[in-house]
């Protein structure tokens, strides 16, 4: 076929009743790379024409290391949360078991110390008795230190004598305590002891209770509102982390790097371009008001790549809902996609279009 000929005219009707127009070829995707806010660039991980992925790390600004700091931070603390709500339970029932034990205890010297309750009667004249027994070894025991002659007969006497003495006295140490009453300052400690394990127990039923309630959402652990807060500080450390770094949008060849490290950028300005070079489309530049009602997504078209001298075939993709004004004419801009094009092709070249109508 012969290529549609060139002209700076607006588009116009072929003798076939297609539209004609001129175009120019462009990437299918293509992204300009800015920021909404002033920077300082610390360092440009690509250069031009190196192909990247989506999502790759493009540009880190000033003081992105202590963003990726605070986010190793936020990702252990999350970690030692999560660990603490698995362990939640369990903990709890433990703690709830030792407490109550720990009353057990508390109430059960607080009993025994009061007055009258620290021996039966039969614990109180056992013990009377056994003060006699002792009272009677010991007297025995000073008699047979009198009576003991020879260095080795008086040191063993000696010994009998001490551990007589040492029993005699607890025995009657032992009868004065179960018939006395705790002192003020005894008292005191017992009732404070019984106090705290009351209290103990208490948090400890508290916090098992909510752990064990599905019925309230609202109902939360410690344990559990500290994963919240640190699944809240992780996401927050992520986001100031994601700000201090450029990302590509889309997967593709860098094909403009306008910065350097040490560069300070203002909002507005493009960075960088990143830009889809295996898969181009063709954008019309003059295609008139006249014969863009003719004009339908889907239609074929054949385009006429003037560089190359090649014809190849596209399709209307994308019709422009705004016009722009040229020369006084008002014009539509087309999108044709073209899904196979030759080696050669580059972004910029110039193409003459052939908009079957019918």
């Amino acid at each position: 076929m012969t290529a549609p000929s060139v002209t700076a005219q607006p588009s116009f009707r072929s003798s076939s009743g297609d539209v004609t127009a001129s175009g120019v070829v462009v990437p299918a995707v293509q992204s300009d790379l800015g920021l909404a806010f002033p920077a300082r660039i610390d360092s440009v991980e690509v250069i031009e024409n190196e192909v990247v992925e989506k999502g790759q790390v493009l540009v880190k600004l000033a003081g992105y290391e202590a963003l990726e700091a605070a986010v190793a931070a936020a990702e252990y603390e999350l970690f030692s949360a999560q660990l603490a709500a698995d362990m939640a339970l369990p903990q709890a029932q433990l703690e709830w078991a030792n407490a109550l034990d720990a009353l057990d205890d508390a109430e059960r010297q607080w009993t025994v110390n009061q007055p009258g309750n620290r021996a039966t009667a039969s614990a109180l004249k056992d013990a009377k008795a056994d003060v006699i027994i002792a009272e009677q070894i010991l007297s025995q025991a000073r008699i047979n230190l009198k009576n003991a002659s020879g260095a080795a007969a008086k040191a063993q006497a000696q010994n009998a004598l001490t551990a007589a003495e040492r029993a005699y006295y607890q025995a009657v140490w032992l009868v004065d305590w179960y018939q006395s009453e705790p002192t003020e300052l005894e008292q005191a400690l017992l009732d404070g002891n019984l106090a705290y394990a009351r209290a103990r127990l208490d948090s400890a039923e508290r916090e098992l209770a909510l752990l064990q309630d599905d019925t309230d959402p609202n109902a939360i652990g410690l344990a559990e509102a500290r994963l919240r807060v640190a699944e809240t500080g992780l996401i927050a450390a992520q986001a100031a982390l994601a700000d201090s770094e450029i990302r590509a949008p889309i997967g593709g060849s860098v094909t403009r790097v306008n910065i350097d490290p040490g560069e300070v950028v203002v909002p507005g300005q493009v960075l960088l371009t990143i830009a889809d070079l295996d898969h181009f489309q063709v954008q019309t530049t003059d295609l008139s008001e006249r014969d863009i009602a003719q004009v339908q997504v889907g239609q074929a078209v054949l385009v006429f790549l003037e560089a190359l001298g090649e014809d190849i075939e596209g399709q209307v993709v994308s019709i422009s809902n705004q016009s722009n004004t040229l020369g006084g004419d008002v014009l539509y801009m087309v999108t044709i996609d073209l899904p196979n094009h030759p080696q050669g092709l580059r972004w910029g070249m110039s193409a003459e279009v052939e908009i079957n109508t019918e």
